[in-house]
């Protein structure tokens, strides 16, 4: 497929040895494997990093040589491209609302009714005229956020072996590649955002036996952050690569 898109891409007068690279980049089907069987070793010693995971196969050379990692370079869509191909496909995360509370149930009894509303006159329970208690949020109702929030965070620590894996086909394809900064500051990005996604599902765990109507306002800024990380994730994930793509092909345009 990324043959087809360079002779494509060859048609547009794209530089021949961009093309070059970018079809290079697509036959490095060893750097997802590769990097994942490095990233399960620092694992188990709580060191998964993607820049460990680079060194880890590559050594150290080459990497951090080359032309900076913030420099202006033109684009490399095919390189992109390439890159993707090389990595399983992105799970998607989606931040659901809560589940809704149980609606009350309907007694369509009479006689039961006035049992039930004598026994609780009796007993001292709730006057049966008086309105129902507010729902509260329950484990029940906020689980799949919960759940949605675990997703995430999983996703970020993926996201280590992803880029490890494409910087580790960047370098294969231009070794001296400066992978480093790159690298470096997206390991930064994704603890930070990390660690902000396990600070948010705890202030909704904290919300637990609140009356719904009463934390609505907490709940909604709660998710709208939530949705607002798996964004900042998306985007990380397209910088990287396209950053590392440009890396690929420095010299080539």
């Amino acid at each position: 497929a990324i043959c087809a898109e360079a002779h494509e891409a060859e048609a547009s007068r794209r530089p021949a040895a961009e093309v070059d690279r970018a079809v290079a980049l697509s036959l490095e089907v060893l750097a997802w494997p590769l990097a994942l069987h490095s990233a399960r070793r620092l694992a188990r010693r709580r060191r998964l990093h993607a820049p460990l995971i680079v060194r880890q196969v590559v050594g150290d050379r080459g990497v951090g040589k080359g032309p900076p990692g913030g420099s202006r370079r033109a684009a490399a869509p095919l390189g992109a491209r390439a890159l993707l191909r090389l990595l399983p496909a992105r799970p998607q995360i989606t931040i659901p609302d809560l589940t809704p509370p149980p609606p009350p149930v309907a007694i369509i009894d009479d006689a039961i009714a006035a049992t039930d509303a004598l026994i609780e006159a009796l007993t001292g329970g709730r006057d049966p005229t008086s309105l129902p208690a507010d729902p509260v949020l329950d484990d029940d109702a906020m689980r799949p956020v919960l759940d949605a929030t675990t997703d995430l965070v999983n996703a970020m620590g993926r996201c280590q072996v992803e880029f490890a894996a494409a910087a580790i086909a960047a370098l294969r394809v231009h070794p001296g590649a400066n992978v480093q900064q790159v690298l470096v500051h997206a390991d930064r990005a994704l603890r930070l955002l990390a660690r902000q996604a396990v600070e948010v599902g705890d202030r909704l765990v904290a919300l637990t036996g609140r009356p719904r109507a009463a934390v609505a306002s907490e709940v909604h800024d709660i998710l709208a952050e939530l949705r607002e990380q798996v964004d900042a994730l998306d985007a990380l994930r397209d910088w990287v690569i396209d950053e590392l793509a440009r890396l690929a092909t420095a010299d080539a345009a």
